[in-house]
């Protein structure tokens, strides 16, 4: 039934991003990290990061990839951190 809804409004899922996941470093998002932005790539003190990318751009449509050319995250850090600067 999901599949008749805007993406907007369909059940969440596993298989697409959407702005707001919440994504675990695991191997594979740490192998592209140390590719792209070594900083984070190689600094466990980050174990998590958050998709800030539009929903609209990551939905892949008629088959075809998503229109997003990338895909931005950001760090997520916890709130101790923010309050003890």
């Amino acid at each position: 039934m999901s599949g008749d809804l805007h993406f907007t409004y369909a059940d969440p899922d596993r298989t697409t991003l959407h702005q707001g996941d919440v994504l675990r470093r695991t191997d594979a998002l740490e192998a592209i990290l140390s590719e792209v932005h070594p900083f984070f790539g190689k600094d466990s003190e980050y174990p998590y990061f958050q998709v800030i990318t539009q929903s609209c751009d990551l939905v892949r449509r008629g088959g075809e990839g998503c229109s997003a050319r990338y895909i931005c995250i950001s760090v997520v850090r916890p709130d101790r951190d923010a309050v003890a600067r």
